[in-house]
C-alpha cells in the first residue's frame, strides 16, 4: 500500500506527478491567452458597432435615415389628404 504524504500539519495531501503539474500550467497559460484575445476582439467589434451606429443615426446620407425619411413623409402626406 502507497502511504499519502502529509504535510507538517498532519494533513493528507495528494500528490501529483511535476510533469502533469507543469501540463495543468501550460494549459491554464494558453487558456488565458486565449480569453485574452476573444475579450480584445469582443471589445474591438463593440466599439465598431458604436461608431457604425452612430455614423448611420447622424449621417443623412445614410440607407436607413433615407428609407426612414421616406416612410415618415409618406405618413405624412396620407394624413393630411
Amino acid at each position: 500500500m502507497v502511504e499519502i504524504p502529509r504535510k507538517a500539519d498532519g494533513r493528507r495531501e495528494d500528490v501529483v506527478p511535476a510533469s502533469q503539474l507543469r501540463e495543468a500550467y501550460a494549459r491554464i497559460r494558453e487558456l488565458e491567452r486565449a480569453l485574452g484575445r476573444e475579450t480584445m476582439e469582443n471589445e474591438i467589434l463593440r466599439a465598431e458597432s458604436r461608431a457604425v451606429r452612430s455614423l448611420m443615426g447622424r449621417s443623412p446620407a445614410s440607407p436607413v435615415h433615407a428609407a426612414r425619411r421616406s416612410h415618415c413623409r409618406r405618413r405624412r402626406l396620407r394624413t393630411h389628404q
